[in-house]
């Protein structure tokens, strides 16, 4: 949902609905929020939060499920950055917003009737930059995306 000044072609609104169109029918979209969001000084963990849910309404709204209907959503919080040395001064506030992040999709994903989960309840960012993940931790979070993506397609014929 930021446009970034310096990288454009980032913001994921732009190119939601092109990609679910060329990909429908989905019966169920994973949207995760890029931790980049919150390393802009002007966007407060709330506003990222709104802005990961703006996505997931769009698709809720959307069309491009199976005869037309709307795909589940599965919106998933991004696990806590570590405290960032390097370039302090530019991701200033960053880990503070990542810690508060989990709560607001939490009550988000609630509010517009998607499934959550929390990805800092499963893996940890990479010691090498902060952000990132390793390949184990990848693994990992792959593996709790797709039971979650289990549970919601059983519950598509209840």
């Amino acid at each position: 949902m930021i446009d970034d000044p310096l990288i454009p072609g980032r913001n994921g609104m732009a190119s939601l609905v092109p990609s679910l169109e060329r990909n429908a029918p989905l019966d169920l979209v994973v949207i995760m929020l890029g931790a980049n969001d919150i390393s802009y000084p002007w966007v407060t963990a709330s506003a990222a939060a709104e802005g990961a849910g703006a996505l997931a309404h769009l698709v809720l709204r959307s069309e491009f499920g199976p005869d037309g209907s709307a795909p589940k959503v599965l919106l998933v919080c991004p696990p806590p950055v570590d405290p960032i040395t390097e370039w302090a001064d530019l991701y200033a506030g960053a880990e503070e917003k990542s810690l508060a992040l989990p709560p607001l999709f939490e009550a988000v994903a609630e509010r517009i009737g998607c499934a959550f989960l929390d990805a800092g309840t499963i893996i940890k960012v990479s010691p090498l930059d902060g952000w990132h993940f390793e390949a184990a931790e990848h693994e990992k979070l792959g593996k709790a995306v797709a039971d979650k993506v289990r549970a919601a397609s059983r519950s598509v014929g209840e």
